[in-house]
């Protein structure tokens, strides 16, 4: 009975600041919204409105990481979001996955061979992209360290 009581009893920082985990998570914030309304000698960064998108730049990189999915992938949301998904697996930087889709870009065959990737999860295809005698299964072969946007990417660089 009082491991139940101390689970869902109010935590000492919840009554001395009265507020909840979840709100004490990473916010967007970008400078003073008005410097008539706040005082701007205190130096705190207030918390940007949603519909205030002229101050946003490196802060909202998660949504223009997915805007450049949709983008890459074309008008139908299946595979925005299919790619989407994939980019957030990766464990690298929002910065690094910015630089992978702007290489991916590049081509749209190889987007297209890609997007079957995503699908099927292997590189087993009949007419596979040949790009100076590799395909895409075979560079995976060689450098297995390689992602498979990574791997793509490579045949872009080669051609």
């Amino acid at each position: 009975m009082v491991f139940f009581k101390r689970l869902f009893e109010k935590k000492d920082y919840e009554k001395k600041y009265n507020i909840k985990p979840q709100e004490n998570q990473p916010q967007k914030v970008y400078g003073v919204l008005d410097v008539n309304m706040y005082d701007i000698n205190k130096n705190m960064a207030q918390k940007i409105k949603e519909d205030d998108k002229s101050n946003q730049n490196e802060f909202n990189k998660t949504t223009d990481i997915k805007d450049k999915c949709f983008k890459i992938m074309g008008p139908d949301p299946f595979w925005g979001e299919l790619l989407n998904e994939y980019m957030n697996s990766l464990n690298y930087s929002d910065d690094k996955k910015m630089e992978l889709l702007t290489d991916l870009e590049k081509d749209q065959n190889i987007t297209n061979e890609f997007s079957k990737y995503l699908i099927n999860k292997n590189y087993d295809y009949s007419n596979a992209m040949e790009v100076n005698g590799k395909t895409a299964k075979e560079i995976s072969e060689e450098n297995p360290e390689l992602t498979a946007i990574e791997v793509y990417i490579e045949l872009i660089k080669n051609k």
